[in-house]
């Protein structure tokens, strides 16, 4: 899914997240994930993409060349990846505990507690070209 290439880290975690929903919540029907405990890294560095700097788009200086003319006096264009850049969606391990319990028991009530610190890696990628 292609992004802007001046997106923002804050920008571009609400995407990932929103393009995400509908493929998690498929995984568990009616279960209230909670979108606040999880963590977006980018697959191939493992950057935490909320650990960036916020005021900065998220791929700026990157997929930059310099353009191949005699006149160009060093100028920059922008060279698409030739890859898709991966993100991976990582859900708390309490948090996953909790949809699996949901799941085999519907009316289990889910309520998100500040002990959530270990973590749960679901590989959903999502590409950005």
């Amino acid at each position: 899914m292609p992004v802007d290439y001046d997106i923002y880290p804050g920008t571009l975690g609400e995407f990932i997240k929103t393009t995400l929903l509908a493929p998690i919540s498929d995984l568990v029907k009616g279960f209230p994930w909670d979108f606040s405990t999880m963590v977006i890294r980018e697959t191939g560095s493992w950057q935490d993409v909320m650990k960036t700097d916020l005021n900065v788009p998220y791929f700026h200086g990157r997929f930059l060349k310099r353009k191949p003319s005699a006149k160009s006096n060093g100028s920059l264009v922008f060279s698409p990846p030739r890859t898709p850049i991966e993100f991976t969606l990582i859900i708390d391990r309490e948090q996953w505990i909790q949809a699996e319990e949901y799941n085999e028991n519907p009316r289990s009530t889910y309520q998100p507690t500040e002990s959530m610190r270990s973590v749960c890696v679901l590989l959903l990628p999502f590409q950005s070209y």
